[in-house]
């Protein structure tokens, strides 16, 4: 048996030990989420996630922070997830080589599910410049408020002048920070065009401020529909 075999025979024992001790972090993961559900307390809790990557992160010294990151992030985020019983759909809403992605909004305007959080990846093999692909995982229940929130709606203002800075003005009332706005041409049935504007604010769309601003964009705009609330990704 050549070298390389006998060192590939050797990582497969080495990736089913890794496989037992996941189905034993799930198995406990469980019993967490079945306490905290017994207490009162919500599934999330991101402070014991920060602490567990940073743990890793000091634990692991062979790979990048940012490769040990992605790794738990996907194994916390798979074991807590489980515990709800959810339904997952992963898109791509945009990166550094193409801007927003259209066709993920598409997908955002006619699917029913939720935005249940996002992931920033970043790509290790640009040495020159930063470069990410930023995620939306949907899903069919929305996840529980947090401290540091993000909401993302999309809408069709009225056909009347100055409505776009209407809407804008009614954040800006409220002290609601906005961090992103795109717009796309969408054809009619008619074959006429009309914009179609994508947004994202700073908190959740229970807080009494940004409640009230939906309710009002409910009645002052075409279409109008709150893709969800979310915690912003841990970096």
């Amino acid at each position: 048996m050549d070298k390389i075999k006998q060192l590939r025979n050797l990582i497969d024992e080495i990736d089913l030990k890794i496989a037992d001790l996941v189905e034993e972090r799930v198995a406990v993961a469980k019993k967490i989420g079945k306490l905290k559900i017994e207490k009162g307390m919500a599934i999330l809790q991101p402070e014991r996630e920060v602490e567990v990557l940073y743990n890793m992160k000091k634990s692991i010294s062979s790979l990048s922070n940012e490769s040990t990151s992605a790794i738990w992030k996907e194994i916390i985020k798979a074991c807590r997830l489980m515990e709800e019983g959810q339904q997952l759909k992963k898109i791509p809403i945009e990166s550094t080589s193409e801007g927003t992605i259209s066709t993920s909004l598409d997908v955002l305007i006619e699917t029913d599910m939720m935005i249940y959080e996002e992931e920033i990846i970043y790509d290790q093999t640009n040495e020159e410049e930063e470069s990410f692909t930023r995620y939306f995982v949907l899903s069919n229940q929305q996840h529980e408020p947090t401290e540091n929130d993000r909401t993302s709606i999309i809408f069709i203002t009225l056909d009347k002048p100055g409505q776009l800075s209407k809407v804008i003005q009614l954040f800006a009332e409220m002290n609601i920070n906005l961090t992103k706005i795109e717009s796309r041409s969408r054809k009619r049935l008619n074959d006429t065009w009309e914009y179609v504007f994508f947004l994202e604010f700073d908190g959740n769309k229970l807080d009494s401020k940004i409640a009230t601003i939906l309710g009002s964009l409910e009645s002052n705009t075409k279409y109008l529909k709150v893709l969800g609330s979310y915690p912003k990704a841990i970096v």
